[in-house]
């Protein structure tokens, strides 16, 4: 080795120590990499994504902490979304951007608004809250359009499609794309349910449900209202009616009288129709004055005593009129009111001293009715058939539940106060009020001026006591 060349060595002799302390340090760091990796700290998980071409790339996912978990809420403004952790029983509050790695549960690559609230999803997160990767969990079933859920909150069980399934105190109920309370879930509604196993984890009303007033309807109380493809309910007075949200007809009809009208029902709200302009013509009304001899007789007009002193208005039409005296044979005929004003001679006789049965089947009635008018008819037969009309009003039915009744005991609703209780879209009267207790399920609604009707489905069990009713104060429009 010649002189130059070992002016050379000595050159680089002196960066040795420094070499040599780099390769420690970056020994150092690989193996505390290594501790974290196993410790906790970033995991990787690898993601293929397949290419149109048939080409599968892999990706590499690294985040700190991974959640199943229920979302909440998504605030696309703020770039976050609010989760209940299923696995951590905790609420998470994350964030995401651009490079959030967002997915169906179809491996599809979507956005973040298109995941709704109530979804069951997977998340990977790192420990500052930013999320790396968030997708529909391909483990989660969902049951939609289902209605008329049988909820038992004792045992915290649910039936759906004759299958049972158990939820918690966690249940997430989302209602207009808010948290809501299982008690504001009301038969009429439509609902998604969202699961995994024999647990569900959210419900979601899919179609809520508003409130139907009527006004101007009088003629047809008594009658039934049909609304859409629900079953017929009998029309009362002051009635109000819970709806699925959506457009319908609504139909009602009541002795020969029919009103149709096209209705929109919007969620939470309440909607008055006026069915005024469908009436029963007038009816034709006589005054019909009755002279009976002898006096002090007691006469009948369909089964029912009037007081015939002055003259009776009877709607036109046909009546089946009695008349009864101690002494005197009974009389029954017929009479037809067909003008504005009419009268009716009736006298009674005395019966036969001796009369045979050969006679009494000949001569049922020897009492006479005449008529002052020629264009009326009367007759003295015993045919006791009544007409359809009775003399001062219709029989009204208001009884519109299949359910039992308990007549020894009530049902009182205490509060919230000074607020329209209904039972089954009948007014009972104003809280605090009572009722005869009616046995099996229903749905009582709360209504006052200024405030959001609500609704609620009860169950009234049949153990022979009183029930006492209590709700949570309305709110105010």
């Amino acid at each position: 080795m010649n002189k130059k060349q070992g002016q050379e060595i000595d050159k680089y002799r002196k960066y040795i120590p420094f070499v040599i302390l780099v390769a420690m340090i970056a020994l150092v760091i690989t193996v505390i990499t290594g501790e974290a990796d196993t410790k906790g700290g970033h995991k990787k998980q690898n993601t293929t994504t397949t290419e149109s071409a048939g080409i599968a790339e892999v990706n590499t996912l690294i985040y700190d902490r991974q959640a199943f978990a229920v979302v909440k809420a998504i605030d696309t403004d703020k770039k976050s979304i609010t989760l209940y952790s299923i696995d951590g029983n905790d609420e998470l509050n994350l964030y995401y951007d651009g490079a959030t790695d967002v997915k169906d549960k179809f491996d599809q690559v979507i956005t973040m608004a298109q995941i709704p609230v109530g979804e069951l999803v997977d998340v990977y997160y790192l420990l500052n809250n930013d999320v790396v990767a968030i997708n529909i969990s391909k483990d989660a079933w969902e049951y939609k359009k289902v209605s008329n859920l049988v909820i038992n909150s004792d045992k915290k069980m649910m039936s759906i499609a004759n299958q049972n399934y158990q939820y918690n105190e966690n249940l997430l109920i989302i209602g207009d794309g808010k948290a809501i309370n299982m008690i504001n879930l009301n038969e009429k509604d439509e609902l998604t349910l969202k699961g995994v196993g024999s647990n569900v984890y959210s419900i979601i009303v899919t179609k809520g449900h508003g409130y139907v007033r009527f006004s101007n309807y009088d003629d047809f109380i008594g009658g039934n209202l049909e609304i859409g493809n629900d079953n017929m309910i009998q029309i009362s007075k002051d009635m109000l009616v819970v709806v699925r949200e959506g457009d319908y007809r609504l139909t009602m009809e009541n002795d020969g009288l029919t009103g149709s009208k096209l209705i929109h029902v919007t969620r939470d709200e309440e909607i008055v129709v006026d069915m005024g302009e469908f009436r029963k013509e007038a009816p034709q009304v006589g005054k019909v004055e009755f002279t009976v001899i002898p006096d002090g007789a007691d006469l009948t007009i369909n089964g029912k005593e009037v007081d015939y002193s002055q003259p009776i208005e009877l709607k036109y039409g046909q009546y089946t009129v009695t008349v009864t005296l101690s002494g005197y044979e009974d009389y029954t005929g017929k009479i037809t009111v067909d003008e504005s004003s009419m009268q009716f001679f009736i006298t009674l006789v005395e019966p036969a001293p001796e009369a045979t049965d050969d006679s009494t089947s000949t001569n049922t009635n020897n009492s006479t009715g005449t008529n002052s008018s020629t264009s009326s008819d009367t007759n003295s037969s015993n045919n006791s058939s009544s007409s359809d009309d009775s003399l001062e009003e219709e029989v009204k039915n208001s009884d519109t539940s299949n359910n039992s009744v308990d007549t020894e005991h009530k049902i009182y609703v205490q509060t919230p106060a000074d607020v329209s209780v209904y039972w089954n879209g009948d007014l009972m009267g104003t809280a605090p009020v009572n009722f005869t207790k009616q046995v099996g399920s229903y749905t009582i609604s709360l209504a006052a001026d200024g405030y959001e009707t609500v609704s609620y489905p009860v169950i009234i069990a049949d153990d022979g006591e009183d029930v006492y009713l209590n709700f949570p104060s309305l709110t105010k429009k």
